[in-house]
């Protein structure tokens, strides 16, 4: 990760840089089976430092699982080595509760299969631990160029047991509305809790609400774009909501963003980006320089006060920051994420490519399905005739052999190891 700063983002992943001297072990993914010898799950199972590398472009259908959880630390996946397309995780909630991780390149489209992972718990992406227990609660956690969608719970989840963590340059998209979630209605986008996060570059389009949802003592949020929430873009919950963060101050940083409408955007709805709901006395907000499409507060831009305290938060400088953090202006903001955000940029699939360009001619709509079939759970019937994605995309199944650096463990001048400099190479060729 050259040139790049972020909360997690000195992680040494799977790179072994953690060990004196450096040693790591490649695993080759050359299948595109759900399980056993040469598949992602594999690399992902295994212990101790590791990288996952794509021989192989395609589908990974894992419905069968629900769930895959990467629980064992320092581990690197990394997309850009896979063939054009490049690879689509389909069908699991990838749970990480694991420590120096780092996900570049890959796309995991969750979906609403009947057979799959819960659907009141069927997050995309989830970054989760455990509270009581020390060894579970995982931290330095990097999310560069990944596109997730089709949650049925939050598309995309931080838990507050997490902590030092980057999402960067990602989609998050199309959190399925009317689906099998118990609570009916649902589309949500990311939530993020954890302390220390870092929120940059990413489009968040197509989601009821959540597109961010944030309750963390210290985040930064910068240059990113919501489109076609069907509320509000950003939530500053209270974190007298979050017992996790007790007695803690929010120390909050939220500049250059851009919220578009978008043909779900309810016009007896706020178009505001950000809705500030928190009441701990101390705390210290910065919201400028964000644009609203045309949602009108001058004494504070962009901004929807719903708290009794929150305006009396609000500070001239920027209470979190991190020393070589570059902000684009608002104006900029979205030519830049509409250029770089998701996996494998220049070589977008069709459901990237099909956000993006919603996005820019201002189309699209908040889906209930993946596909256009309706189907009935628990005595409910749902209308995916109306609001679909038009079913799974079709991703190419091509191969190459991987020739991988000499010395992949021996230290480059830039302080990477020679394994690594080969995988910031491979990320420029597809960003």
């Amino acid at each position: 990760m050259p040139c790049k700063v972020g909360f997690g983002i000195t992680t040494p992943a799977g790179s072994g840089r953690n060990l004196n001297p450096p040693k790591t072990t490649v695993h080759k993914v050359t299948n595109l089976n759900a399980s056993g010898d040469g598949s992602l799950l594999a690399c992902i199972e295994a212990s101790g430092p590791r990288v996952c590398v794509f021989e192989t472009s395609g589908t990974i259908d894992m419905t069968e699982l629900g769930m895959v959880s990467i629980n064992n630390d320092y581990i690197t996946i990394a997309g850009q080595t896979a063939p054009s397309p490049g690879i689509m995780i389909r069908g699991i909630s990838l749970r990480i509760e694991a420590s120096d991780v780092l996900i570049q390149h890959v796309r995991v489209r969750t979906g609403d299969a009947i057979e799959g992972r819960t659907p009141g718990d069927r997050d995309g992406i989830y970054a989760i631990g455990k509270s009581d227990d020390t060894s579970r609660q995982p931290h330095n956690l990097v999310f560069d160029h990944v596109s997730v969608s089709w949650g049925i719970d939050e598309t995309f989840t931080v838990k507050d047991t997490a902590k030092n963590v980057d999402i960067l340059n990602s989609i998050v998209s199309e959190g399925l509305w009317y689906n099998m979630h118990p609570k009916g209605g649902h589309s949500k986008g990311l939530m993020m809790s954890a302390e220390n996060m870092l929120v940059q570059g990413n489009l968040m389009a197509h989601h009821d609400d959540r597109a961010p949802l944030e309750t963390t003592p210290s985040a930064i949020t910068v240059n990113n774009v919501t489109y076609n929430t069907r509320q509000v873009a950003m939530r500053l919950s209270p974190l007298s909501n979050n017992d996790a963060h007790s007695g803690k101050t929010r120390t909050t940083t939220v500049a250059g963003n851009v919220r578009l409408k978008g043909p779900n955007s309810e016009e007896s709805r706020d178009s505001a980006w950000v809705v500030v709901n928190e009441d701990r006395s101390g705390s210290k907000i910065y919201i400028e320089n964000n644009l609203c499409d045309g949602w009108e507060n001058p004494t504070w831009p962009c901004v929807r006060v719903d708290s009794e305290k929150g305006e009396s938060f609000r500070v001239k400088e920027p209470p979190l920051w991190i020393e070589g953090l570059k902000v684009l202006p608002a104006d900029d903001t979205l030519d830049y994420v509409l250029t770089n955000a998701g996996a494998r940029p220049k070589d977008r699939d069709e459901v990237d490519s099909r956000i993006i360009n919603d996005v820019i001619n201002g189309t699209g709509q908040i889906i209930n399905c993946v596909g256009t079939k309706n189907f009935e759970y628990d005595g409910r019937k749902i209308d995916c005739e109306a609001a679909n994605a038009g079913g799974w995309p079709e991703m190419a199944v091509n191969t190459h052999t991987l020739t991988l650096p000499e010395e992949i463990n021996g230290l480059d001048d830039s302080g990477y190891t020679n394994l690594e400099v080969w995988l910031h190479q491979l990320a420029s060729a597809v960003e």
